[in-house]
């Protein structure tokens, strides 16, 4: 995953071949056009999702169960670079897969990502997020994420929001993160990353084997954050102070490449490693992105008298 989001790169050459292509029927298949760099990307299918039952207390910003395709028109795969690419296993109920070839040197960067900023909320920025994922191995770690296990391994990967800026004074990030033990002290290790402006408000060890299937859930208001994973009651992590809370739109990005990063936060010095002979992918379920609504007001008038049924 870049630094920063480069608008020059992909994006028109996708769009080309978006205008090129034939609009094809729900349910057909479509053929893996090359992006820039020669990289297999998959042209996502447009379905009509009007008519899932939706929960009546939610505002859906964003939902895709990729039942073999992507359901959402809207992502962007601009940056599967360098031997990376994302396609779709019809295999029910489905999944996204992202996957970068091994091995690899580290001549250039290599990266599988798939990235929505039609989703941002800007107005409020406030949302929830799951993301149900398992990964092909634990990105150089052992189980538990503290022991290091060379040819394992090597990279970065990440599932979650940010506003494009992974360091950096501008970095706003609410994500799940794990960084191969060959980069820094500062980044390394598998961890929640909740950073405001550019300073660092948590960095959680997740302490869990990433290549089992979980669910990770972010509930994020101005005055509140609380980090789930699969079906626990009780948050892995939880900030209630408004000033700590990022406060601006952000957007979703599920990645895995062979970043390497050494120094700190305020200097950070990237590079590229070289991959192992070991499959590195990420295989998505689902993504969802949603605001709660406020309970819908009770008409007083219509209010039955207290004690009658």
């Amino acid at each position: 995953m870049l630094m920063h989001h480069d608008p020059t790169f992909g994006l028109p050459a996708l769009l080309l071949l978006l205008a090129a292509a034939p609009t094809p029927a729900p349910g057909a298949t479509l053929p893996i056009p090359a992006a820039a760099g020669g990289d297999a990307i998959i042209t996502p299918m447009r379905q009509d999702l009007a008519e899932r039952r939706r929960d009546p207390g939610e505002r859906v910003i964003l939902e895709d169960h990729f039942p073999g395709y992507a359901e959402d028109p809207d992502w962007d795969y601009s940056w599967n670079v360098g031997g990376g690419s994302t396609t779709f296993d019809a295999t029910a109920p489905g999944f996204a897969h992202l996957e970068v070839i091994t091995p690899a040197d580290s001549s250039t960067y290599r990266n599988a990502e798939i990235k929505h900023y039609a989703m941002t909320p800007l107005l409020p920025p406030y949302c929830d997020y799951e993301i149900r994922l398992r990964n092909s191995n634990n990105n150089g770690w052992d189980a538990a994420g503290e022991e290091p296990l060379p040819g394992t391994g090597a990279g970065s990967r990440g599932w979650g929001l940010w506003n494009d800026q992974m360091v950096g004074a501008d970095a706003t990030v609410i994500w799940f993160c794990s960084i191969s033990p060959e980069s820094g002290a500062d980044f390394r290790g598998t961890r929640l990353w909740i950073i405001r402006d550019g300073e660092q408000v948590l960095l959680q060890d997740l302490g869990i084997d990433l290549t089992e299937w979980h669910t990770y859930r972010v509930q994020w208001r101005a005055d509140y954050i609380g980090v789930f994973i699969d079906s626990m009651q009780t948050p892995i992590a939880e900030i209630t102070d408004p000033a700590l809370i990022p406060d601006v739109g952000l957007s979703l990005t599920i990645w895995i490449d062979n970043y390497l990063i050494q120094g700190d936060f305020d200097n950070p010095i990237v590079g590229w490693l070289t991959l192992p002979p070991v499959a590195k992918y990420i295989d998505v379920d689902y993504v969802k992105v949603y605001q709660p609504l406020p309970p819908a007001p009770v008409d007083a008038a219509r209010r039955p008298p207290d004690g009658a049924q």
